[in-house]
């Protein structure tokens, strides 16, 4: 092979990635960056751009019963509501990249900008007259528990936005 030849497959070889590049960079340039899951917003709620709901940034901090978590919640103002259960468990998150202590060496699989104390919330979900749904936030879980019990329960409160 010629020396020509070599200088031309070379200024093919160039002027074919020279083409491709630019392309390619602006392709990736006018992509919008990956947007998160979940995002704190300006009044201090965390937002799941998934589902579009608004979460309280923390629980009520205590034991409370099914009743009071819907007090807790109403009296928050501005459309605050005891979640449903399906809610819930869409915030849990099986991966072991969204997790925070909640109590001793137990875990809560939710994002960390949603602080809790506790590990089982309630939803505003009834199994009954006396029963109440909550979510464990250590399986992903739902259980039924009586409504007056406070041992370990939460209120954490969702909104629409």
């Amino acid at each position: 092979m010629s020396h020509s030849q070599n200088l031309l497959r070379l200024a093919v070889a160039l002027l074919l990635a020279s083409a491709t590049v630019p392309a390619v960079a602006q392709y990736e340039d006018t992509q919008p960056p990956p947007k998160e899951r979940f995002e704190v917003t300006k009044d201090g709620s965390v937002r799941d751009n998934e589902t579009g709901l608004l979460w309280a940034s923390k629980d009520n901090g205590g034991d409370i019963d099914w009743q009071g978590a819907q007090n807790y919640c109403q009296s928050q103002g501005g459309g605050w509501r005891v979640p449903s259960s399906a809610e819930l468990l869409k915030i849990y998150y099986p991966s072991d990249d969204q997790i925070q202590d909640c109590i001793g060496k137990l875990t809560c699989r939710v994002t960390p900008l949603i602080l809790l104390s506790g590990l089982t919330p309630w939803s505003s979900d009834r199994n009954g007259a006396t029963e109440a749904f909550y979510v464990y936030f250590n399986d992903g879980q739902q259980y039924s528990y009586a409504m007056t019990n406070t041992q370990g329960k939460r209120a954490l409160c969702v909104r629409n936005p």
